[in-house]
């Protein structure tokens, strides 16, 4: 195995996580680094990942009862499989697996394990995609100082900063007058928010690119809107556990009465429907303030999930990236707002690297 083989551990919990992690490996592999990808759940039980399910169902019906289940995280190490575990541990010092790029704090007990198995030390990088720490690192907020990690954006010293973006497409970033005057609505990665209350408010003033968790919501679209929906099926760990290669979330949509499927998983859906739009409408998680700055496209933000969420909008509004529906909502829904967000958003994005292509570059620079 190459000395520069980058394990990328991210999680299907969320797509907000996933998404990215698996884009970050493709970012890699187009640098001529080789990768593969873990995700997490697949040491989980199958209980456990049944019961996933069931809460991301009840997180969607509730948006409360989401807010509590968020308060009640904790280490996950004591739920993991203790003999996937073990064999996935195996695999690595097998493999001499010694570099890391993780996307979320929860690998921190598992990686803690296999570096007790190996003489080498491990080389871990924690790609921070809020503000400040989720529940995933507020577990081990007393372990996680030994590893190297990049904040994406921050809030640090009673500031809010930019650091480096991930882009999620490798086309260049549209033109404001060339986009269309569509707006993305979502619930992030989970599905949960009050996103389904600005839905007919928005649909007076503007087409929608509506993203459906249920059947039920596929009936709120109208002709003009393009409807996303996941297949039902299907999860983030569904792969690996087959050994098959990790893609992005396989998404159809209907636009204009006529049902498509992507076919080539090699493209983040969402993320490409949210470049070409002139607004995204979602709560403030993590993976959607990623969309807002690959593709340089404003947020308009919803209720925040947790306090992360909440210092993600404020970070997003101090940097001139976002306001919150409501003051939109106030404006009239003004087209002209949305423009100034995109400027500031295209400003700072010719400042800051692009993470992925930047760690490739140091990697090589470090094997030269």
């Amino acid at each position: 195995m190459p000395d520069t083989m980058i394990t990328v551990l991210t999680s299907g919990n969320s797509l907000g996580a996933y998404v990215p992690g698996v884009r970050l490996s493709q970012i890699l592999e187009q640098q001529g680094v080789a990768c593969s990808v873990e995700v997490l759940e697949t040491l989980f039980p199958d209980e456990v990942r049944m019961n996933m399910v069931k809460t991301k169902a009840l997180f969607h019906q509730s948006f409360q009862a989401a807010l509590m289940g968020h308060r009640l995280a904790k280490d996950i190490g004591p739920v993991f499989d203790p003999v996937r575990e073990c064999e996935l541990l195996q695999r690595w010092v097998k493999e001499h697996r010694t570099r890391f790029v993780a996307i979320t704090g929860f690998w921190i007990p598992v990686l803690e394990k296999y570096s007790c198995l190996i003489s080498d030390p491990i080389d871990v990088q924690f790609v921070r995609l809020d503000a400040v720490d989720t529940p995933s690192y507020l577990a081990y907020q007393d372990r996680y100082g030994k590893y190297s990690h990049q904040w994406l954006f921050q809030k640090e010293d009673e500031q809010y900063k930019l650091h480096m973006r991930l882009k999620m497409l490798d086309s260049p970033i549209i033109a404001w007058h060339e986009r269309d005057n569509r707006i993305v609505v979502h619930g992030g990665g989970w599905g949960i928010g009050t996103y389904q209350q600005t839905i007919q408010p928005l649909q007076a003033h503007y087409k929608l690119d509506l993203v459906a968790y249920t059947p039920y919501e596929q009936s709120h679209a109208r002709s003009q809107d393009t409807l996303y929906w996941l297949e039902a099926e299907w999860h983030p760990w569904t792969n690996p556990l087959r050994s098959e290669r990790t893609t992005f979330p396989p998404m159809s949509h209907n636009r204009h009465s006529t049902l498509e499927q992507d076919s080539s998983l090699t493209i983040p859906t969402i993320s490409q429907a949210a470049a070409s739009s002139i607004a995204i409408v979602s709560k403030p998680g993590g993976g959607t303030l990623i969309d807002s700055l690959s593709g340089a496209t404003p947020l308009i933000y919803l209720e925040p999930f947790g306090e992360h969420e909440r210092h993600n909008a404020a970070c997003w509004r101090a940097l001139g990236f976002a306001l919150s529906y409501e003051e939109w909502r106030q404006s009239g829904f003004d087209p002209s707002i949305l423009e100034e967000l995109h400027l500031n958003l295209m400003e700072h994005i010719n400042l800051i690297p692009n993470y992925g292509e930047d760690y490739a570059c140091n990697l090589k620079a470090m094997q030269r």
